[in-house]
């Protein structure tokens, strides 16, 4: 077939511009707006959208139309979009631009969904955006064949629906699934663990009831005992709601039929699905595509049962207690926006999700309250006089009865003072009176940040009655001031939400009373309790009276009273003494909690000396929540190797602390007191230790701590390995280094070390000489602004023989990597032969991570051999290429360093549904010279929004030449909603001095935990030809 191709260089085109303005309030804008579109042949300059078919341009939620004369362009690949800044309310938030070039009839997106406001974002009101390869379509209705580099059409209905994959649908696909995403982003707080729901079906009218013979139906009233359902487990967006009147029973999907199953068979765990609409689908976990199905009448169906009109499957979800009295809520006006008290007294709608936009709950009475701003106390929402403000006292101005919406939890807001008038919003967002209207300028959706409590004082407490309340229960009650709750929370949201309790105790809902009975033995050193629940933990709690000389005497049980706040379920206590007084050992037998307010009880036996010279000479110890007679985690007896080093000087008389950190909190911090050696921590010695603690899971990091009197006493470390009974896996924790260290003149006594992930000889190391493969490792920092870094920094060295690393330099929070500093570090590079390459980067921790790497220097200190490696280079994810890494190669006495080789990488996405994923992407590439480390695909070159389904990204990464490339390890790290990937395959381009290389390496399978066999790594070997992808990558599935 030969395609015929007009000529268009020098015709004059009329293109057609539709910019669409986003939903958000305020987003429109009256500020002159220009564009300037670019092509293959030049661009048009900078021009003013000024006429549109609108009256009005640039309206909130509008898509305007205007027309651009010029000569033709040839393909269109970017354009340039921005405002002048004039006007009042100038900024403008613009969702996308399609341009119609009619010589070609193709259509061109280009995305955007930012704003351009000097106040928002990143205060940018200029963009730069550009055409993806999959939104570039054919306008007429025509299907679109696709080969490399050429379009040609054919009439679309002669082929089967299911053939068409034209980039119109693509694009208009993306905008939904980000829409998605950002609403299970602003819905997903209501499947907290623990929260109380309701699931409200729009075609049958009713709510889901769960009814105790197990069977299902979707016309409950409001109020129906068994159309309420407790959140009990919760990860991510896949749930099991129980219900609340039968707590055996949850709701299933057993063979695509919806039914009530004992709760925790695999058959209850519903995958939580947000529409844009804010309407959920509930779709079986186990069997994805199986989903909850009622027909008109509430009777529970499948697809195939009726036609589609006479089925539903989305659910609104309603949380119950939202406006309970004293909550703390957030009213939103949008997605990312919410109900806002300005400086001035006005209200506005146009303000952010964060603590200032915070409202107190009163409750007045059934369906009414008031809002009192938690940022500003004594301020409270009001309507009066022709205004919507935030200057109310807390008079009836202020008081609103609560309507709530069934087709979308909305809810609105009502004055009773003046019935009819709600408060509501105008287009930029200002807060107003207004007449309800069913539009969305009088809906709000609720969000709890704090869950309230029923109101204590009677139906008609006013503000100063429950002030004068809780002052009277402040005089009655002290709070111990060392008992602190660390939130899981957002830090400015625990900060707001600590502020907002500490004007108002909630005894009834935080107060636990602690009991302590003591055996034979009794002890009057100080107590101290932490407690450790699945949202946080609180403590040192100090257990402490007046008369400490009478607490914990022989046979006598103490009571203590403490607050425990942010812990979610508790799962474990630690209970111990500092060793101090004269009686410092104590025999203790049981720790008994209970919940003041539900009278619920927690029984710890305990049965332990706490002792340094009784039993495995701990002062500490740790007792799992016991249920059914079985602890919920059980008590491992951790096998602790601490390896000190074989340098001169090397040991040490000083206590050294060690705390172990895993996925499920920490050990806290244990003396390694009971060794099996007769003395600790000498030259070239193993000392073997037991840390008691219930099962942290999978172990991410230990803490050693080592506070030495004088340098006589520090202490190297060569590293810590850590062993679990009753397995054959270990833990390896490399140090490698001195403890204490100085940087600048300040002596740093713990760091921090982190789980070895790589090693390519595992091999144990042979007893060495003193100070044989010592290095002295020099890391130079710029002298540029802010050049410092407040991460960890880790080091690998390459040798011909293996890798020694990650080698733990040391964390910026430590004083370490400061500008225009040098530090110095000594590590072991014994048995690596000949070292042709290094690696370092950082972890991108801390409040300012970005580093201004000038130059390594590795000098062996036997040899005086040295290599000076320049880098000069700033690592940090938002300059250059956003790699955390730098290799530099490393020239040896007989032969010229390795090139450095700019690696391609080609990520195709699958084109299944639900292939995209929102995680954070690692890959390793592993050749016949070593391996690139496991990097981030940070910075797509080609696409704004990365792994999309059916999508290329197209990524780079600099490695030291890795010879023939022989396989890739992929894999990401399951963050955000809808995390699975299905990965089609990879093509890893390079070009060297002598040669270019082209690897593919096939994949074709999902990596999620929730399909295929669970696994969100793979390893993939390389294939003998990539050819058989065409620009296209037709070829995956």
């Amino acid at each position: 077939m030969i395609l015929t191709t007009l000529d268009t260089s020098y015709e004059l085109t009329i293109y057609e511009v539709n910019v669409a303005t986003g939903e958000l309030w305020n987003a429109g804008t009256v500020a002159n707006v220009y564009i300037s579109i670019h092509g293959e042949k030049g661009d048009t300059g900078s021009r003013q959208l000024f006429r549109s078919k609108s009256s009005f341009n640039f309206l909130r939620g509008q898509t305007d139309t205007f027309f651009l004369e010029a000569v033709h362009l040839g393909d269109l690949c970017k354009i340039v979009i921005g405002h002048d800044g004039l006007g009042p309310g100038n900024g403008w938030f613009l969702d996308d631009v399609v341009i119609k070039d009619p010589t070609t009839n193709y259509e061109y997106a280009f995305f955007c969904h930012r704003w351009l406001d000097q106040g928002e974002d990143d205060c940018k009101i200029v963009r730069e955006l550009y055409a993806r390869d999959n939104s570039i379509f054919s306008a007429s209705r025509y299907h679109v064949y696709t080969f490399p580099g050429k379009l040609f059409y054919d009439d679309w209905r002669k082929h089967d629906t299911s053939e068409i994959n034209c980039p119109l649908f693509i694009f208009s696909g993306q905008k939904l699934e980000l829409k998605r995403k950002e609403t299970w982003t602003a819905e997903s707080w209501k499947f907290t663990k623990g929260n109380t729901l309701q699931f409200y079906n729009k075609l049958t009218g009713g709510f889901v009831r769960l009814h105790p013979d197990g069977t299902v139906d979707a016309i409950g009233e409001k109020t129906d005992k068994y159309g309420v359902f407790d959140v009990i487990f919760n990860k991510r967006n896949i749930c099991i709601f129980q219900s609340h009147e039968m707590r055996h029973l949850s709701l299933a999907l057993d063979n695509g039929i919806v039914t009530g199953m004992v709760s925790g068979e695999a058959t209850t765990e519903l995958r939580v699905l947000y529409q844009p609409n804010r309407c959920a689908l509930l779709e079986s976990a186990l069997v994805p595509g199986h989903t909850v199905v009622f027909d008109r009448h509430g009777k529970i169906a499948d697809a195939s049962s009726a036609g589609y009109a006479n089925l539903s499957k989305e659910f609104v979800i309603f949380v119950k207690g939202v406006f309970l009295n004293s909550a703390v809520v957030l009213l939103a006006t949008s997605l990312c926006q919410a109900l806002c008290l300005q400086p001035d007294g006005s209200c506005t709608g146009v303000g952010s999700q964060s603590e200032k936009s915070y409202w107190k709950v009163h409750k007045i009475s059934s369906g009414i309250c008031m809002f009192e701003s938690v940022k500003n106390a004594q301020m409270y929402l009001r309507i009066k006089d022709g205004r919507c403000d935030g200057t109310g006292t807390g008079d009836v101005d202020c008081h609103f009865k609560i309507k709530k919406n069934l087709k979308n939890a909305s809810i609105s807001l009502e004055s009773t003072k003046s019935p009819g008038l709600f408060v509501g919003l105008q287009s930029d967002g200002q807060a107003k009176p207004m007449i309800y209207t069913k539009d969305e300028n009088v809906c709000f959706y609720p969000q709890v940040i704090q869950f309230g409590r029923e109101n204590p004082m009677g139906m008609s407490a006013t503000p100063s009655q429950e002030e004068e309340k809780i002052h009277e229960s402040k005089k009655q009650k002290k709070i111990p001031p060392e008992s602190e709750a660390r939130s899981p929370l957002p830090s400015s949201t625990a900060k707001e939400i600590r502020h907002f309790q500490s004007s108002e105790t909630l005894l009834s809902e935080d107060e636990w009373k602690v009991l302590v009975l003591t055996g034979n033995t009794g002890t009057q050193a100080n107590v101290t309790l932490w407690v450790y629940g699945d949202k946080g933990v609180t403590g040192p709690i100090s257990l402490r009276k007046d008369s400490s000389e009478q607490l914990f005497l022989p046979g006598h049980e103490d009571e203590f009273q403490v607050e425990i706040r942010n812990t979610g379920n508790i799962y474990k206590i630690r209970i111990g003494h500092d060793g101090t007084s004269e009686q410092p050992e104590w025999n203790l037998q049981r720790v008994t909690m209970q919940h003041m307010k539900s009278k619920k009880i927690l029984d710890f036996a305990a049965n332990v000396w706490l002792s340094r010279i009784q039993a495995d000479g701990d002062v500490v110890c740790e007792l799992p929540v016991v249920k059914g007679g079985q602890a919920i985690f059980p008590l491992v007896r951790y096998q602790v190797d601490v390896y000190t080093g074989q340098l001169k000087h090397a040991e040490t008389e000083s206590e050294v602390f060690l705390c172990l950190f895993g996925e499920r909190g920490d050990s806290g911090l244990r003396q390694l007191y009971k060794s099996n050696m007769q003395v600790k921590f000498q030259r070239g010695q193993i000392d073997k230790f037991q840390v008691a603690a219930v099962s942290l899971g999978k172990l991410q990091k230990v803490l050693l701590r080592c506070e030495a009197s004088d340098k006589s006493q520090y202490w190297y470390c060569e590293q810590v390995i850590v062993r679990e009974p009753g397995t054959t896996s270990e833990s390896i924790f490399t140090c490698q280094r001195w403890l204490p260290f100085m940087s600048q003149g300040i002596i740093h006594s713990e760091i921090e070390l982190y789980l070895q992930e790589m090693q390519i000889n595992h091999q144990p190391k042979i007893q060495e000489e003193a100070n044989d493969g010592d290095w002295k490792v020099t890391i130079v920092t710029g002298d540029l602004e802010n050049a410092g870094t407040t991460a960890t920094v880790f080091l690998y060295v390459y040798g011909e023989t293996k890798c020694s690393g990650p080698i733990i330099l040391g964390s910026g929070k430590h004083q370490l990597f400061n500008p225009n500093t040098a530090d110095i570090f000594k590590i072991n590079l014994k048995d690596i032969g000949e070292i042709y390459k290094i690696r370092i980067g950082h972890d991108n921790t801390g409040k300012n991570p970005r580093w201004y790497l000038e130059e390594v220097r590795l000098e062996n200190i036997a040899t005086y051999e040295l290599f000076c490696l320049p880098v000069d280079s700033w690592i940090a994810e938002n300059e250059n290429d956003g790699d955390l890494w730098k290799e530099i190669p490393i020239m040896g006495p007989k032969k010229a360093p390795l090139p450095v080789v700019l690696y391609e990488i080609r990520i195709y996405t699958g084109t299944m549904t639900g292939a995209e994923t929102e995680s954070n992407v690692f890959i390793n590439l592993i050749g016949t010279r070593g391996d690139s480390g496991k990097r981030r695909l940070h910075q797509s070159k080609n696409n704004e929004i990365k792994f999309q389904r059916g999508q290329v990204d197209i990524f780079s990464i600099k490695a030291v030449s890795l010879g023939k490339l022989k396989k890739v390890l992929i894999s990401h790290d399951g963050t955000g909603p809808g995390n699975g990937w299905f990965l089609g395959s990879i093509v890893v381009k390079s070009e060297d001095e002598d040669s270019s290389e082209e690897v593919l390496f096939l994949c074709n399978r999902w990596l999620d935990e929730y399909q295929d066999d669970g696994k969100t790594q793979r390893e993939l070997l390389a294939e003998s030809s990539p050819s058989a992808v065409g620009e296209t990558g037709s070829t995956i599935s």
